[in-house]
């Protein structure tokens, strides 16, 4: 993954919510609030056909129309709609996408069919996608909050990545407690395949001094080795000091 994508991620110059709307309780408000709450340095660009404004905050019909190219579009549009909206973000010319939305391969065949052609559309554009079904990205250091929680981590220098949403939350709640920060926090799909490259993500992160990633199943020792040998892989858990400067 280049360097140019992970700052589509993790420093994105602006970041669309397609599916953003003022409706109290949906994931698509959650998120722009959040975006708007903490400031990144950005720009916050709602999507919604039916909408001139979207929380005081002027709306695009689609990601073709919105003010310029697009690093980052957060999507939480229902299930069926997700292939088409790829298949637009890549004909806009957007570098990354977070899929939050549910109703994928955790349903069955139908949602697994759907997974697919996110895939092939996404693979058509080179783009890169965390997701689907996940609740997204903070990188507290520089103030990003693309998920739908109701809290912002607090910055500091681990990185930490998770399948599991539960264990996401109670991460958070602790580290609260414990007045631990983080240079970055990511939840992404509990059957996003690729094991190795989260690992390869957080080197690249000012600030961040160690990882810790945990998947929902025992990892191959494989998945484990990196070339510094200082990896500590704990079952489904791996904990490594950051590689490079």
């Amino acid at each position: 993954m280049s360097g140019q994508t992970l700052d589509a991620f993790f420093r994105p110059r602006n970041v669309a919510v397609i599916g953003a709307t003022e409706r109290p309780g949906t994931v698509g408000r959650a998120i722009l609030w959040n975006l708007m709450s903490s400031p990144f340095g950005g720009a916050v660009l709602p999507i919604n056909p039916k909408r001139s404004s979207v929380l005081g905050i002027k709306a695009y019909p689609t990601i073709q129309e919105a003010n310029g190219p697009v690093d980052l579009a957060v999507i939480a549009t229902p299930a069926e709609t997700v292939p088409g909206v790829i298949s637009e973000c890549v004909d806009a010319g957007v570098k990354a996408a977070i899929v939050v939305s549910a109703g994928f391969r955790e349903v069955g065949a139908a949602g697994l069919a759907l997974e697919k052609r996110v895939l092939a559309e996404a693979r058509r554009g080179k783009m890169r996608i965390i997701g689907p079904n996940c609740l997204g990205l903070m990188c507290p250091t520089t103030g990003l909050n693309a998920t739908f929680a109701n809290t912002m981590a607090r910055p500091g220098n681990v990185g930490f990545i998770s399948q599991s949403g539960a264990l996401c939350t109670a991460i958070l709640d602790w580290s609260f407690a414990e007045n631990v920060g983080f240079s970055a926090f990511v939840r992404f799909a509990s059957h996003q395949r690729t094991v190795r490259s989260p690992l390869w993500v957080f080197p690249h992160q000012p600030g961040c001094q160690w990882v810790i990633f945990h998947t929902g199943k025992r990892l191959p020792s494989s998945s484990c080795t990196l070339s510094s040998g200082h990896t500590h892989c704990l079952a489904s858990w791996v904990i490594l000091p950051k590689l490079g400067g």
